[in-house]
């Protein structure tokens, strides 16, 4: 991105004219399970804690202080606990269903049989698949509000940049605010417009 943003720094300074707007696309998909990594990890760490904080649960989520000090490791094992507890939920399920002779869960017995009684990490899924499992969780909630403060974020250091280390006139430089969230694309990206 640094290569790209120099290349537009070089432009506007060869044509003062030229002014440049700033916005972004958002790959929802991508974006959200990144916040659903640190909610899994949150998630965790409060269980362990004791429970959630009812006071800090209602106050406004902020997106990027939830960023802040994310640790792959951490979450992994967090994950794995959640993906454990998942399974023996759905096991009970099953088992609730064998025993009252229902049929609700239908081939759900049979799709969880390889991964039931799990004793190990080593009897786990690849990692991919154990994400795919707990993203699909329905208590698992992204609000797009995030998607957008992150991009915001993203568009305010270009912005930054251009003006601070490249010098490039505040007067020239704008955030359109007009970020366009798509679930089609699988890669985010600040996108630039020049205009006279």
């Amino acid at each position: 991105l640094q290569e790209r943003l120099d290349r537009l720094a070089g432009i506007l300074e060869d044509r003062p004219g030229l002014k440049l707007d700033i916005s972004s696309l958002v790959a929802q998909e991508t974006e959200a399970n990144v916040f659903k990594r640190i909610l899994i990890a949150n998630r965790n760490e409060e269980a362990s804690a004791g429970g959630v904080d009812t006071e800090a649960q209602s106050a406004p989520v902020d997106p990027l202080a939830l960023l802040q000090g994310f640790d792959r490791s951490k979450y992994e094992e967090a994950a794995k606990r959640s993906y454990r507890d998942l399974i023996a939920l759905a096991s009970e399920l099953v088992e609730s269903e064998r025993t009252e002779g229902g049929n609700f869960l239908g081939n759900l017995t049979t799709a969880l049989k390889p991964v039931v009684g799990l004793e190990d990490d080593s009897d786990f899924p690849a990692f991919a698949e154990i994400e795919k499992k707990l993203f699909s969780e329905s208590d698992i909630e992204v609000d797009l509000s995030w998607l957008n403060r992150l991009a915001d974020e993203r568009e305010k250091n270009v912005k930054d940049y251009l003006i601070q280390a490249k010098g490039i006139d505040l007067s020239r430089v704008f955030i359109s605010g007009d970020n366009q969230i798509d679930a089609s694309v699988s890669a985010s990206s600040v996108q630039f417009e020049l205009t006279d």
